[in-house]
């Protein structure tokens, strides 16, 4: 099985080196998100403001088609409880009420493009986010998480625009995630 998913990242690093070749230099653009997080499987979070941005970097394969590369951060703040010392997320613990903590988000996703007519342009990418909470814990389980956004870029150098994006972060254990929607100011250089 190791084999198998060895020879599956070669063939992927292959084959996005191949189409790196032909492509044109990285475009960076950056995005600043306030959003909204539905939890889904939680007794004790429903729906949380969360605050955020990320820098996404877009590699141009073809006139109407790019791969990105998005690395990005949100804050909000979760509610945790304790069971036998450690932080437990949004349940009631059996050594003490819960308490809302500061939590961060980092993430990290891959995914295409497509740019169309006026300016616009809609992506999908995959990825994993990380849960960094309560007693500054970090973990080290990566949630998969898949995202869809809708890009429209203003002026004639295009450097300012608005998006509108969904997410789903899937946890490992259970019926439990959280669905995310931004709505982010873009701006490239």
């Amino acid at each position: 099985m190791t084999r198998i998913r060895h020879l599956a990242a070669l063939a992927l690093a292959l084959t996005l080196a191949a189409a790196a070749r032909d492509a044109r230099a990285g475009q960076r653009v950056g995005h600043l998100e306030p959003g909204l997080i539905v939890a889904r499987g939680f007794e004790a979070i429903d729906v949380k403001p969360t605050v955020g941005g990320d820098v996404t970097t877009w590699w141009s394969l073809s006139r109407h088609f790019d791969l990105g590369l998005e690395t990005g951060l949100a804050f909000t703040e979760f509610p945790y409880s304790s069971s036998d010392g450690e932080p437990v997320l949004g349940k009631p613990g059996v050594d003490g009420p819960l308490r809302d903590s500061l939590t961060l988000l980092p993430r990290m996703m891959f995914g295409p493009r497509v740019r169309l007519p006026a300016a616009t342009s809609i992506g999908l990418s995959l990825g994993a986010t990380h849960i960094v909470g309560a007693l500054g814990e970090f973990s080290v389980i990566p949630y998969p998480t898949g995202s869809v956004a809708v890009e429209k870029r203003f002026g004639d150098e295009g450097h300012f625009g608005v998006r509108a994006a969904f997410s789903y972060m899937h946890f490992w254990f259970g019926a439990k995630g959280f669905m995310t929607s931004t709505l982010a100011f873009a701006w490239s250089p």
